[in-house]
């Protein structure tokens, strides 16, 4: 398998994937801005140091009406002293929290789905985990795979969410 680059330049191959699939309904309140760890993640041990890393998370969320949520990765490297490293997430800007990505969910019975995709750089050969962290707006709770009301019906919906990971020759 190859990932073509524009132009038609050459390619590089997928050097190893690794995946998290989850059907499971979860749900996490957080207090005020703070994140919270999701069971969603990928452990990998990249071949090289100067191998390049594919990520995607997918999100099957819920939350309160009108109330902001948002998630982030995180990577931690597996080397003495090091600290987990937030990836993909907002510039600074003022007192708001940074994300990757965010909604308003929708309430009630409803889903809302939330994706992003980054390349990110270890830098290391050793083990190395990336984990999907969730938050909501000012003690509101974060539902994965459900919605708030999570009402058995036939007309309601639950989700799957995920992350997979791929380590590219750099």
């Amino acid at each position: 398998m190859a990932i073509n680059f524009t132009g038609g330049q050459t390619s590089s191959p997928i050097l190893q994937i690794g995946s998290y699939y989850t059907r499971s309904q979860m749900s996490y309140t957080s207090s005020g801005s703070s994140f919270n760890a999701s069971p969603i993640e990928v452990t990998m041990t990249p071949s090289s140091t100067s191998s390049k890393v594919l990520v995607f998370v997918q999100l099957c969320a819920g939350g309160d009406s009108g109330q902001r949520q948002g998630f982030r990765v995180r990577r931690h490297r597996n080397v003495p002293n090091d600290l987990e490293y937030d990836l993909f997430r907002a510039n600074a800007h003022g007192s708001r929290t940074r994300a990757a990505c965010t909604v308003v969910p929708f309430g009630g019975n409803g889903i809302n789905v939330m994706s992003s995709q980054f390349i990110d750089t270890p830098g290391v050969n050793t083990q190395c985990t990336w984990r999907v962290e969730v938050s909501g707006e000012a003690n509101t709770t974060f539902y994965i795979n459900r919605s708030p009301s999570n009402a058995d019906s036939g007309n309601v919906y639950v989700g799957m969410s995920s992350m997979i990971v791929m380590e590219v020759a750099g």
